[in-house]
């Protein structure tokens, strides 16, 4: 067994393991559905791993896992990039100060519960080619990170952004607030709905 698992004895290890087998292999599961439990259960392996974890050593030993809303495929858009028609350089807020610059590509539109919401997408000014999606809702601080969360959707070829908010993840901030100042949701990325998909709190620093 590696250095540093959460889990004591190789027991453990086994029956986590296989438990995970038993929920991705149910006959039910689509290879979507199983492809997010996958990436969900390599995370937490990953938190859990002396050489890879970014947690603190004292949160590292008492880790069990982070927490998520159940996979619902009906948040999963294809959604056309409207592009700015100027590429304007924002600053985003970092938590602990400081800023982060991010050029705004244009913005996304979806409906959900009856509700029309715009957000915008954005790249890193240094030149990165990554997109970053931040955003916030009405579980955030509830049910969700206080911070907000992020997606980095791919760009296709027919110019839609794949936006899957099953996908949607925490800020390294929310695991080890100490070592991290990340960059909190521009204004206009505030949803007023609710995203019940994706990462929840981690509750490893913050009441529940």
């Amino acid at each position: 067994m590696r250095k540093g698992l959460f889990f004591p004895g190789t027991l453990c290890l086994v029956l986590c393991a296989a438990a995970f087998a038993a929920c991705a292999s149910e006959p039910t599961l689509s290879p979507y559905e199983r492809a997010i439990l996958q990436a969900r259960f390599d995370k937490d392996m990953a938190l859990r791993d002396d050489e890879r974890s970014i947690l603190a050593k004292s949160v590292r030993a008492r880790f069990g896992g982070l927490h998520y809303f159940d996979v619902d495929t009906t948040y999963r858009y294809h959604l056309p990039l409207q592009r700015a028609a100027r590429l304007d350089t924002i600053r985003a807020t970092l938590r602990k100060g400081g800023v982060d610059r991010y050029v705004r590509l244009g913005t996304v539109a979806f409906t959900r519960d009856g509700v029309a919401e715009t957000l915008a997408v954005y790249q890193p000014a240094d030149g990165r080619r990554t997109l970053w999606l931040p955003f916030t809702d009405a579980t955030t601080g509830k049910e969700s990170y206080g911070g907000g969360r992020y997606l980095n959707p791919p760009l296709l070829e027919d110019g839609t952004i794949l936006v899957d908010f099953n996908q949607a993840y925490n800020p390294d901030c929310d695991y080890n607030p100490e070592r991290f100042n990340c960059a909190l949701p521009p204004a206009e990325n505030r949803l007023g709905v609710a995203i019940r998909a994706g990462e929840k709190k981690s509750l490893l620093h913050e009441p529940g």
